[in-house]
């Protein structure tokens, strides 16, 4: 637990990304409510949150528009042009799907793109990055490293 705080306590201080302040926020929940004796009272919580969801679902226009760092609603629904991003990436992986582009190739083509604004250097995704740059060869690379990883920390309980 103080290993993963660690790391997105560093991560929010490099990056001041939303998503690593609910990562840690969803970590110390599970860790602290991750225990059977405790379900009763997930449920409880759960069914609060859906209360409080169904509460705030006609307000969420405002929401979002209060959450954003715009100002503008969209930036939430689209994940800040990430679809943009990722339906471009997965077309240029089908262009070269076997061995990908080359290793950070995507910082050079990106920005370039006609469908894309300049900012967008990278996939905003490891995997479309690796599949992109990679293709179907480092991307099987990848899974075959990680499932032995996984597989050998299972088999010397090393987790």
């Amino acid at each position: 637990l103080a290993a993963v705080i660690g790391v997105c306590a560093f991560a929010l201080l490099l990056s001041q990304s939303r998503t690593t302040m609910a990562t840690v926020a969803i970590t110390l929940l599970a860790f602290h409510w991750g225990t059977f004796r405790r379900i009763p009272f997930m449920l409880i919580g759960i069914a609060l949150a859906v209360m409080v969801f169904l509460f705030i679902l006609p307000y969420i226009e405002d929401l979002l528009v209060f959450l954003s760092r715009s100002g503008n609603a969209s930036e939430i629904t689209t994940g800040t042009n990430r679809v943009a991003i990722w339906q471009t990436v997965l077309e240029l992986w089908s262009d070269q799907p076997l061995q990908g582009w080359g290793f950070g190739s995507t910082l050079f083509i990106l920005p370039t793109h006609s469908g894309l604004f300049s900012a967008a250097a990278h996939a905003h995704n490891n995997m479309l990055e690796i599949l992109v740059t990679s293709g179907v060869i480092g991307m099987s690379i990848l899974i075959f490293a990680l499932f032995t990883t996984i597989s050998t920390a299972i088999q010397t309980r090393c987790w």
